[in-house]
Order: C-alpha cells, then structure tokens, then sequence
C-alpha cells in the first residue's frame, strides 16, 4: 500500500480470500483503490471452472470472487498494472458509461463519504 502507484497491492482477508488494489498515492504514502468487481470479458470459461460457477454475472462480482476468477494471489502483489503482462488494468474500449458513487461497503464509519465508485447499472457489481 505504500509502494509505487500503478502496482497491485494483494492481501490476504480474513483467512478466506485474497484482495485486489491499486495503489494509487505516491511511494511512501498508504493509498490504494480495492478492486471490488469486474465484467468478464475474456477467457470466461476458464473463469467459470476456477469459481465452479456457471453465471458470468456473478463471476467476479465481489472483491473474493473477482480474485478468485482471475486466480490472483498473493505472487502477484507489486505486480505493475499499468504495464504488466500477466495481471493490468486496461479499459475495454470507446464503451460510453456513466460513474455512480455511493457508500462504502463492509465498513461502519465514513459511509457518509460515498468512497464507492462503480459503473452505473452495472449487472456484474455486488450489492
């Protein structure tokens, strides 16, 4: 979390499941944006047998499952996602959409702050 911005910072939650963020401040300050979901757009069926799960809606719709699909542990924490080979983040295209915000998710204080951004109507997000 204190490392150079662009680089995946993976943890291990709860004895159950890895975390996906990017680190977003500079070196040496904490700052990081968890990976919450994302819309399968590839290699679906190899997402599906990772999760045992035959609904693309609902294979990466939380920060255990997307880790889970994507096979994301914790070797690839400081992976750079900016310009890595095996685990980036990238846009799909000229997709038009719109940002929402709304209240964090898991959390008990600053949900007044409305930290958590998403695609608006997304079908892949969880609730």
């Amino acid at each position: 979390m204190f490392g150079q911005p662009g680089r995946a910072y993976v943890y291990f939650c709860y004895g159950n499941h890895f975390l996906l963020n990017i680190v977003t401040e500079k070196e040496g300050s904490a700052g990081a944006v968890l990976i919450r979901a994302a819309e399968p757009v590839l290699n679906i069926s190899a997402m599906m047998k990772l999760r045992g799960c035959r609904d693309v809606k609902n294979l990466a719709s939380g920060p255990g499952k997307l880790t889970q699909a994507l096979a994301v542990d914790k070797s690839f924490n400081r992976a750079d996602m900016i310009n890595g080979r095996e685990l980036y983040a990238a846009s799909c295209g000229n997709e038009k959409f719109t940002v929402t915000k709304g209240p964090r998710i898991g959390i008990k204080k600053g949900l007044d702050l409305n930290r958590r951004f998403c695609v608006k109507n997304s079908r892949y997000l969880s609730a």
